[in-house]
C-alpha cells in the first residue's frame, strides 16, 4: 500500500506517507511550546506518523493571531524536545512558520496588524497597517532566523504557511496588494484571469522561467512560479516533481460545477441568514466505486462536485460521468 511505504522529503526519508499537520492547540506556555506540547506530538509519532509538522509559530513579533500563538524566536527549546521525543519513533519533525498579516487579530497585541495594503480583512472588518519597507525586511529576516532556529534544533525542514491566514499569500495576490513599490504590483502582483497555463518555460539548464498561456499577448515569465492547481498538477508534472505522474494509485477523478444563484435564493434554500454558509460532505454517492462529493455555499454562488477512486476506471466499460451523483 502506498500511503504505508517510505518517501524521501529533501535530504531525509520518512517511513511513509501520513501526514500530521500543523494546527492550532493552544497547549502553549505563553509564546512557547511547552511539555503538553511535546506529549502530544510524542504521541502522534508513536502512533506511527511519518511526518509531523509543529503547531505554526509567528516568525515575527508582529504577528500574534491568538492568545497561545507559538513565536519562533521562543520555541528553540521547544522544538528540541519535541524532535528529541518522536525521532526515536521514526518520523519526521518539521517546524511550521509563518505570519497572519492582516488575517490576524489586534486583540492580544494591541497593535495594528500588517499587511501589503489596507484592505479591510474580509470577517472582522479590521483595517491593518499598510508595511512599509521596513516591515516587510523584518518579516523576510524573520523568516530566516527562523528557519536556521529549527533547523539548529534539529528539525528535519520547515513548512512554510502560503495559504489560509497567511502574510505570504497577501503579498501574491491582487486582491490584498495593490502596492505600487517592488513589493507590489510593479513586481508582478497582477492578477491575470481568464488564463491557461499550458505548460512551462525553461532555460537550457532545465530552471523554470515561467507558464506557456493561451493568451494571445504571449507566455509569461517569473523568477518563481508556483503550482496551484492541486495534486494533479499539470506544471509540476511538467517540471519532473511528480516521480509516480503515471501511477493513477495516486490520483482521484473528480468534477466541480459552479452555479450562479440569488443571495436570496440561497438563504432561501439553505435556510441561512446574514453572512453564514452551508457546507455538504457526502460519502459513497457514487455507485460501487470509493468517492464522495460535496456541495457548498458562497453569497451568490453554490459549488458542487464529486470526486472517486481512478485505478477502478480502467477496468469498466462506462464512463466516469455514470458514476457522478445527479
Amino acid at each position: 500500500m502506498e500511503l504505508l511505504t517510505p518517501i524521501r522529503v529533501g535530504s531525509r526519508q520518512a517511513p511513509n506517507r501520513v501526514i500530521f499537520g500543523p494546527h492550532v492547540t493552544n497547549l502553549g506556555d505563553g509564546r512557547s511550546l511547552s511539555p503538553r506540547h511535546v506529549a502530544y506530538y510524542e504521541r502522534r509519532a508513536r502512533g506511527g506518523t511519518g511526518i509531523l509538522v509543529v503547531e505554526e509559530a509567528s516568525v515575527h513579533e508582529s504577528d500574534w493571531p491568538y492568545e497561545r500563538s507559538p513565536l519562533a524566536s521562543e520555541c528553540g527549546p521547544g522544538w528540541r524536545a519535541i524532535v528529541d521525543a518522536c525521532h526515536p519513533h521514526g518520523g519526521l519533525v518539521l517546524a511550521g512558520l509563518g505570519h497572519a498579516g492582516g488575517q490576524g487579530t489586534s486583540h492580544w497585541s494591541q497593535r495594528p496588524l500588517w499587511s501589503p495594503s489596507d484592505e479591510p480583512e474580509v470577517n472582522t472588518r479590521e483595517v491593518p497597517k499598510i508595511m512599509e519597507a521596513a516591515d516587510v525586511t523584518a518579516v523576510v529576516d524573520g523568516f530566516g532566523r527562523a528557519a536556521a532556529a529549527a533547523v539548529a534544533a534539529g528539525c528535519d525542514g520547515v513548512e512554510v504557511n502560503a495559504g489560509q491566514h497567511s502574510l505570504v499569500r497577501q503579498f501574491l495576490s491582487a486582491l490584498t496588494n495593490r502596492r505600487d513599490d517592488d513589493h507590489g504590483t510593479d513586481a508582478g502582483a497582477t492578477l491575470v484571469t481568464s488564463t491557461t497555463a499550458t505548460g512551462l518555460l525553461q532555460d537550457g539548464g532545465g530552471r523554470v522561467t515561467g507558464v506557456r498561456t493561451d493568451r494571445s499577448d504571449g507566455d509569461l515569465t517569473a523568477d518563481v512560479v508556483i503550482a496551484c492547481d492541486g495534486v494533479n498538477s499539470f506544471p509540476a508534472k511538467e517540471a519532473g516533481l511528480y516521480p509516480h505522474a503515471g501511477d493513477s494509485t495516486h490520483l482521484t477523478l473528480g468534477a466541480k460545477e459552479v452555479l450562479a444563484l440569488p443571495r436570496d435564493v440561497i438563504e432561501d434554500r439553505f435556510g441561512l441568514t446574514g453572512d453564514e454558509g452551508a457546507d455538504f460532505e457526502i460519502v459513497g454517492c457514487t455507485g460501487d466505486i470509493a468517492g464522495g462529493g460535496f456541495i457548498y455555499t458562497n453569497l451568490d454562488t453554490v459549488g458542487s462536485g464529486w470526486c472517486s477512486d481512478c485505478p477502478t476506471w480502467p477496468s469498466r466499460t462506462d464512463a466516469p460521468r455514470s458514476s457522478s451523483p445527479d
